[in-house]
């Protein structure tokens, strides 16, 4: 209807944009999972080279403690890759439980907005029910 104004309109539409804004969040965050696990992959196959290339042949004394503190390096890489994926997860599941909070209250104010549609349909009859029987009294009345 033309007629009909939802007084939550406004609040209706600052809700939708947070909500728009939390799955974008989300996405980000799912993007930087994947990036930290394709890091994590690339730093332990050059930790995987690295060994092989240590066990493949002959080296001075020197180089082969290169390889072996450079496995070493590698090897804390990973494991601070894995803790920021970690935190990643966590934070990934604090907004997916945001996310699910806002299509509940979405889903509140679709009901609420179709209760107010409801009761302005019901004015809308009542005050057409009684025009109507005005206008067959003075017809009536006329005659």
């Amino acid at each position: 209807m033309a007629g009909f104004k939802y007084k939550f309109d406004s609040i209706h539409r600052i809700k939708d944009k947070l909500k728009v804004k939390a799955q974008r969040e989300l996405a980000e965050i799912n993007l930087k999972i994947e990036q930290k696990k394709q890091k994590i992959e690339q730093t332990r196959e050059e930790y995987r080279q690295t060994k092989t290339m240590l066990r493949s042949g002959n080296f001075k004394v020197h180089e082969i403690h290169y390889y072996e503190r450079h496995g070493i390096f590698l090897n804390g890489m990973i494991k601070r890759f894995k803790a920021e994926l970690e935190f990643l997860e966590k934070k990934k599941v604090k907004k997916l439980i945001e996310l699910t909070n806002k299509a509940k209250e979405e889903k509140m104010f679709e009901l609420l907005k179709e209760k107010h549609y409801q009761q302005y349909m019901k004015e809308q009859l009542k005050t057409e029910n009684t025009f109507l029987d005005e206008l067959a009294i003075q017809k009536t009345g006329r005659k």
